[in-house]
């Protein structure tokens, strides 16, 4: 099962008609074909159990189609939207992700050089591509691409692992952020990262912001899902327990992504 929709691709990655190694090749360098298969491509990933796999999958096939890639690795969305915005050597940006779906899902968000997500026509554009992939130079008799600037380079694989100081760096420099105020009120936070992206950026975050104590539910980074990631009220039980059990100030509830 695959939905395709403005906010991206999502897909049961165990289904023979969901989220396949040729659906996820197709998708990433299909991109990579929309921004000329050249420049750098920001590529992070939720953290979610077997989203590393996906993430390899797509850097491969967006370096093998012409572009740089900018390995982000396990970072929320928002943080590969950053790399993008604040990067004017990138033109684009994948965050591997199928946000609050569960375990069983995973699935692809595109960004476009502004550092926001792919506007209708821009995704319109995009799926011509994927759905036309011979008009789009594509030969899957030969699993490759013909065109010139796909077949005489690669890209390269750099670095990016700098990204999540970089962004708690420019949230801290927000303008209007009371920070010595939110450090003299010695808050008490309880946070469920679900074992994903937020694990280790958010608590982070709190400690630089001043908060007084962090308790973490779910942050070890394994992404296993103790819990349905969907933040709707059957799903944040144990976070508001453990806020009543800690008489914390605040509880909070992060996605996957």
């Amino acid at each position: 099962m695959l939905i395709r929709s403005i906010s991206g691709l999502r897909g049961i990655t165990s289904s023979p008609d969901g989220l396949t190694t040729e659906v996820i090749a197709n998708y990433a360098r299909s991109f990579a074909t929309l921004l000329g298969n050249s420049g750098t491509i920001a590529i992070g990933y939720d953290g979610r159990s077997g989203g590393e796999s996906v993430y390899s999958a797509v850097c491969k096939e967006v370096t093998k189609a012409g572009c740089d890639v900018i390995a982000l690795g396990m970072v929320p969305t928002p943080t590969v939207m950053f790399a993008v915005e604040k990067n004017k050597n990138v033109i684009g940006g994948i965050s591997v992700t199928a946000s609050h779906n569960g375990q069983e899902w995973n699935g692809m968000k595109f960004i476009a050089a502004t550092g926001l997500f792919l506007d209708k026509e821009e995704n319109e554009e995009l799926w011509d591509i994927i759905d036309n992939p011979v008009a789009a130079g594509f030969s899957p008799h030969l699993n490759e691409w013909l065109k010139p600037a796909a077949t005489e380079k690669h890209g390269s694989i750099l670095p990016g692992e700098n990204i999540i100081d970089a962004h708690i760096e420019s949230v801290l420099a927000i303008p209007f952020l009371a920070l010595d105020k939110i450090r003299e009120r010695k808050f008490r936070v309880v946070l469920d990262a679900v074992n994903a992206s937020g694990s280790f950026i958010h608590p982070k975050l709190l400690e630089k912001l001043g908060v007084a104590e962090i308790i973490t539910l779910a942050a070890d980074g394994s992404g296993i899902f103790p819990h349905k990631p969907e933040p709707v009220p059957q799903n944040l039980i144990s976070l508001c327990e453990a806020v009543i059990k800690h008489k914390a100030d605040l509880g909070i509830a992060v996605d996957p992504d």
